[in-house]
C-alpha cells in the first residue's frame, strides 16, 4: 500500500512539473511575439511631405557647409512647391531660456511634374536650376504632397491673362501663363493648334537654334532661336509670317503670337 502511495505521488509531481514547463513555454512565446510586434511597430516609419522635401533638399548642394538646417513648405498649389531652407541661431546666453532666430539659407521652387528644382533666392525671374536625386520623385511623393504628376490643358490655358491687339497687316496676342514651364506651354501650343500648321513644329521643346526647310502645305521654313529662358520661333508662309515668342519669367511664362500677312 505504501508503495502505491509513493508511485501516485511520483506521477502527480511530474505531471505538475510538465504543466508548469508548458505554461512557461507558452508565456515565453507570447512574450517573443509581443516583442516582435513591438519591434515591427518601431520599424514602421510614417513619412510626410515635409520629410520628403527635406530629403530632396539634402540631395542638393544648397546646404553645403551647414551642419544643421531645416526646411519649410511655404506654399503648395498642387503644381509647384515653394521651399524655405533655413537654420536657427540661439541669441540667448541662458541655456534655460533660448532665443531662437531663423536665418534663411535659400528659397527653392520645386516643380514635381517637370522634375525640376530651382534656386530662386537671388532673382525669382532668373532662377538657377539645381541638381538633386531624381529617384526621390515617385508616386509616394505625388500622393503624399498632393501634387499633380502633370498639368492638364485646362490648367495651362485657363490660368492665364491674355491681351490681344491689332497691328499693321496682322494681330498680336500676349499671354502671361501662370505656374507653368516653357516645355508645358510649347506642348500645349502644338496640342491645341494655337497657330496654323502647328503640327509641323518640333515635337519636343527646341534646345538649339536652327532653321528647318519644310516646303509643304504653304509653309516654307521654320526658324528656331534659342537663348536662356527664351525661345523665338518664326514660321514663314507663302502668304505671311507667324512669330511665336516664349519666355520663362520666374514661375510664369509669357507667350506672344504675332500673325502678319503679306
Amino acid at each position: 500500500m505504501k508503495n502505491y502511495i509513493i508511485i501516485i505521488l511520483f506521477i502527480a509531481f511530474f505531471s505538475c512539473k510538465n504543466e508548469t514547463n508548458n505554461n512557461l513555454t507558452s508565456g515565453s512565446q507570447a512574450k517573443d511575439s509581443t516583442e516582435i510586434a513591438s519591434d515591427n511597430n518601431k520599424k514602421e516609419k510614417i513619412v510626410d511631405c515635409d520629410q520628403l522635401i527635406y530629403d530632396l533638399v539634402v540631395s542638393t548642394d544648397v546646404t553645403k557647409g551647414y551642419k544643421d538646417f531645416f526646411t519649410r513648405i511655404e506654399k503648395n498649389d498642387g503644381n509647384k512647391i515653394i521651399i524655405q531652407v533655413y537654420f536657427e541661431n540661439n541669441l540667448s546666453d541662458d541655456s534655460k531660456t533660448p532665443q531662437l532666430v531663423e536665418s534663411t539659407i535659400a528659397w527653392l521652387e520645386f516643380i514635381p511634374s517637370e522634375s525640376k528644382l530651382y534656386n530662386i533666392t537671388i532673382d525669382p525671374d532668373d532662377p538657377v536650376e539645381l541638381k538633386f536625386d531624381k529617384k526621390l520623385i515617385d508616386e509616394k511623393l505625388f500622393k503624399t504632397c498632393n501634387v499633380n504628376p502633370s498639368k492638364t490643358k485646362e490648367t495651362i490655358e485657363n490660368n492665364n491673362d491674355c491681351v490681344t491687339e491689332g497691328i499693321e497687316m496682322g494681330s498680336k496676342e500676349v499671354c502671361s501663363l501662370k505656374n507653368t514651364t516653357l516645355k508645358e506651354v510649347y506642348s500645349s501650343l502644338i496640342k491645341n493648334k494655337l497657330v496654323d500648321r502647328a503640327e509641323k513644329l518640333q515635337k519636343e521643346l527646341p534646345i538649339k537654334s536652327e532653321r528647318i526647310d519644310v516646303n509643304t502645305d504653304g509653309l516654307i521654313d521654320i526658324d528656331y532661336k534659342v537663348t536662356k529662358n527664351k525661345i523665338d520661333i518664326t514660321m514663314s508662309f507663302d502668304g505671311g509670317e507667324t512669330t511665336i515668342l516664349l519666355e520663362q519669367k520666374g514661375s510664369n511664362v509669357q507667350r506672344s503670337i504675332v500673325l502678319i500677312a503679306d
